[in-house]
């Protein structure tokens, strides 16, 4: 499925970070699935929010979630 233009500037950690932010994760969840530290998780969603425009965590879930690519992302893992 096509990402809507507000995904396409992430990398696909960020892809897999967003996805995860989308389940309903936490930082700390993130990381251990990740494995990364929860700063580093906390590094990635503040460039995920930078780069989409998105404020918060809400509007990310809505954003993956409406471009079909949380199973995608999911998948790569």
């Amino acid at each position: 499925m096509r990402q809507p233009s507000v995904l396409k500037p992430l990398t696909r950690q960020h892809r897999r970070v967003a996805a995860l932010v989308a389940e309903g994760l936490q930082n700390k969840e993130i990381g251990a699935r990740l494995r990364l530290t929860t700063g580093t998780v906390k590094q990635h969603i503040y460039e995920i929010f930078h780069r989409t425009g998105c404020q918060n965590r809400t509007e990310l879930a809505l954003a993956v979630l409406r471009a079909g690519s949380a199973p995608q992302v999911a998948a790569e893992r």
